[in-house]
């Protein structure tokens, strides 16, 4: 099984810097559908010693390469994003996210077996003074 994931991070101190839209893509090939989910109101919690992110409201979708959509953010301006092989056969792929406040793209890629996951995590953090 290969894993795969990157996370992101941003602060800023107005609210027109928060994003309000992420383009995610998927691109390569998969013999089945593969599921994408995105969660777009998430807490974060500790387990076992590392932080999770726990889903609110979330989608998901059975997509198959190439696949494009744009995300609505809500008011807090984060996101999650997930993609799973869940079939025996390999998937060659790679997850794109791009936020609409310039934050640094997101590309990741793998061959996916069995239960492999590409997973972006972007937190929008706000300084309070």
């Amino acid at each position: 099984m290969i894993l795969a994931g990157g996370a992101a991070c941003s602060s800023g101190t107005a609210p027109n810097e928060r994003p309000t839209e992420a383009r995610v893509e998927v691109l390569g090939s998969a013999p089945s559908p593969l599921e994408l989910v995105t969660v777009t109101e998430f807490f974060e919690a500790v387990e076992n010693g590392e932080i999770v992110q726990v889903p609110i409201l979330a989608d998901t979708f059975a997509v198959t390469p190439p696949f494009e959509r744009t995300v609505a953010l809500t008011e807090v301006g984060s996101i999650v994003v997930e993609l799973t092989n869940y079939e025996e056969e390999p998937a060659t792929v790679e997850l794109r996210v791009r936020l609409d406040n310039g934050a640094q793209p997101y590309s990741g890629s793998a061959t996916m077996s069995e239960g492999g996951s590409l997973r972006y995590v972007f937190v929008f953090l706000r300084r309070l003074l």
